[in-house]
């Protein structure tokens, strides 16, 4: 997706995250771009597009923000 298309601003950064399997799997990744509508993390041969899974990216101040997410698009 351009950015001309996008409808929120995506911020580019490099923090890491961890994204929760089905099964409770704890996945370490990283997210290299987030918006208030979406986010670019590290592909994992794993997600598939329409998965949906709950992601954990931590804050400056050290604390985690639990995110859900549905995959909408691979690149």
């Amino acid at each position: 997706m351009s950015a001309e298309q996008r409808k929120h601003v995506r911020l580019t950064l490099d923090i890491p995250a961890f994204r929760y399997t089905e099964i409770g799997e704890k996945v370490e990744m990283m997210v290299y771009q987030i918006s208030i509508g979406g986010c670019l993390i590290e592909w994992d041969e794993n997600i598939k597009i329409d998965d949906e899974f709950r992601l954990e990216i931590q804050l400056p101040n050290k604390n985690w923000l639990p995110l859900h997410c549905d995959v909408l698009y691979l690149i």
